[in-house]
């Protein structure tokens, strides 16, 4: 129980520390999607319905710092279109790429984490990549520059490698915590 709570902790120190991440340019404008990786390294050590909780956590989290709703409720500046995304999207995003971190849950709880390290940096580059294009849809047009593509990708390789330390600082916290990730699952015990 204690470890499920300090998943939400976790999320809500990554959201402060976003904010003082800045992007870079040697990147081509990527950035360190600290919330995508805690999220995901979250999501896949906690049972399904605490990953729903925190889906809806990060995702409510995350709308109130980014989407602005306008008082006539109409996109008045094309410019400011990224604001004017509809409320809670991104609960929907986070609860549906979490879904794909369970499914690697019995591969993780083994202690294999090749693929769900892999699986931090697919879900960040399409977390990115639909929010993209939903921003291209309110605006009426589907555009893609190249710059819009190295930034997603420089963005989901930089997740990449800092999801080790996010699945490190995990295991030590459900050491310290009790809570146990790792098992051996089902053994054939011969006599």
């Amino acid at each position: 129980m204690i470890f499920n709570l300090a998943t939400f902790g976790i999320v809500f120190v990554a959201m402060l520390v976003q904010q003082l991440i800045p992007s870079f340019e040697w990147a081509h404008g990527g950035f360190v999607f600290v919330v995508a990786v805690a999220f995901f390294c979250c999501a896949i050590s906690v049972p399904f319905p605490v990953m729903l909780a925190l889906a809806f956590f990060t995702g409510l989290l995350w709308d109130g710092l980014h989407v602005v709703i306008p008082p006539d409720g109409e996109i008045s500046n094309p410019q400011a279109a990224i604001k004017d995304i509809k409320f809670g999207y991104s609960i929907l995003l986070f609860a549906g790429l979490g879904g794909l971190m369970q499914g690697l849950r019995p591969l993780f709880r083994r202690g294999r984490w090749e693929l769900p390290i892999i699986m931090t940096g697919v879900g960040a580059f399409l977390f990115l990549l639909i929010q993209y294009l939903l921003v291209n849809f309110s605006l009426g047009g589907l555009v893609f520059p190249t710059t819009v593509w190295y930034k997603i990708l420089t963005t989901a390789l930089l997740c990449m490698l800092i999801s080790p330390l996010g699945f490190f600082i995990l295991h030590r916290l459900a050491t310290a915590t009790g809570y146990q990730i790792r098992y051996e699952g089902l053994r054939r015990r011969f006599s």
